[in-house]
């Protein structure tokens, strides 16, 4: 079976899924530095999200040591939950737009705009736009004429 992803030499990316494939171009350096900041931004905000959560835990266990009662334990329980929740959650909620705009910006078609369609590394894979951002970094493209 092929690699459904392929960094090409020249910078560009394949994504092949259900007999079709999406063909990313290298982007410009205004598109590059856009997209780059559009992931750093998503990346901060996912640490903003657990940073606030660890705080709210702190502070609910920091109650429950003075006043250990029902309501206490259950904030902690809660906080916990969600905080595990976070941590075992893919970046869904950042990674599809961002694949998604990607796609819609320098792609040669849309990819499928029902995301349940999409294979599941495609989604769910928090470090491929990492990889996208360091492949179009890593591999300016090639001065001269193609080769054939």
């Amino acid at each position: 079976m092929n690699d459904p992803i392929t960094f090409d030499p020249l910078g560009t990316v394949r994504v092949e899924f259900d007999d079709e494939t999406y063909t990313l171009t290298r982007p410009k350096m205004g598109q590059w530095r856009y997209f780059s900041r559009r992931w750093s931004e998503a990346i901060k905000e996912a640490g903003s999200q657990l940073t606030e959560l660890l705080t709210k835990l702190d502070a609910a266990r920091a109650l429950l040591e003075k006043s250990d009662n029902a309501k206490n334990r259950k904030a902690v329980a809660d906080l916990s939950g969600e905080i595990t929740g976070f941590n075992v959650q893919p970046l869904y909620e950042w990674n599809i737009p961002w694949i998604r705009e990607v796609f819609e910006q320098l792609g040669d078609k849309p990819l499928p705009e029902d995301v349940d369609v999409w294979p599941a590394w495609l989604a769910s894979d928090p470090a491929l736009p990492n990889r996208i951002i360091g492949h179009w970094q890593a591999h300016p493209k090639a001065s001269g004429e193609n080769p054939k």
